[in-house]
């Protein structure tokens, strides 16, 4: 995959999870768990292949995402809002010598 085509479905997939957290605000407090848990089987039924998060410390790192535990997500309560916590099955890769997303190995 190329270096743009990946970039494009990571910012997808975050897009996805930022409006699936103003749609739980909406819903019933009591029904929120059900409903994100519902969510995110979905979206981890239909993840592309190769997406990953690029973040930077002191290394470059790529984080291909394998899946998403729906079973351990968790919705956090608040007045206005429904934030969430997802955990996520992950493959990490540390670049060396400025390779390039395109040129590393993917999820396995």
């Amino acid at each position: 995959a190329d270096r743009r085509g990946m970039l494009v479905k990571s910012r997808k997939f975050a897009r996805v999870l930022r409006e699936l957290g103003s749609k739980l605000a909406l819903v019933s407090p009591s029904l929120r768990a059900g409903e994100l848990r519902q969510a995110v089987t979905l979206i981890n039924d239909r993840l592309p292949p190769c997406l990953y998060f690029p973040l930077f410390s002191d290394r470059y790192s790529l984080f291909w995402l394998l899946s998403i535990r729906a079973e351990e997500c968790k919705v956090f309560h608040t007045n206005k809002r429904a934030p969430f916590l997802c955990v996520a099955e992950i493959n990490v890769v540390t670049l060396a010598g400025g390779k390039s997303p395109e040129t590393t190995p993917g999820p396995e």
